[in-house]
């Protein structure tokens, strides 16, 4: 999770595999400071940050990134702003989602337990 809000530009860059003990994270914290006073002095939301465009984006940059054909990537979401992503997605999941991202993915799972998520990759 740490590592997708990371590349949404919703962390700073390096810091979501950082080790609670490193001792680079007392600069990473003043910076993070910094980042949110900006944010703040700018009116910007994390909402006008993570958009549908920039999830779809996000998992689009990953597959070419990694060499991975979208037809073998795997998105789950639960709203609306999910639904492009899971509909690109070799396999798209909409997990305890609302009726409309339900009707959009071609996979849905609606109960609070992502390992049937498993079940769903597997056989898809």
């Amino acid at each position: 999770m740490q590592v997708t809000a990371e590349a949404l530009g919703l962390m700073l860059p390096g810091t979501a595999l950082l080790p609670a003990t490193s001792s680079d994270l007392r600069e990473f914290a003043r910076e993070a400071g910094r980042q949110s006073v900006w944010l703040s002095e700018h009116n910007l939301c994390p909402r006008d940050i993570v958009t549908k465009e920039s999830k779809l984006i996000q998992l689009l940059d990953w597959a070419v990134g990694c060499g991975v054909d979208i037809a073998h990537t795997v998105a789950i979401g639960d709203g609306a702003n999910d639904i492009p992503m899971i509909q690109a997605a070799g396999t798209g999941i909409a997990f305890c989602a609302k009726p409309k991202t339900r009707e959009a993915a071609p996979f849905a799972i609606d109960e609070r337990n992502l390992m049937l998520a498993m079940d769903i990759i597997l056989r898809d």
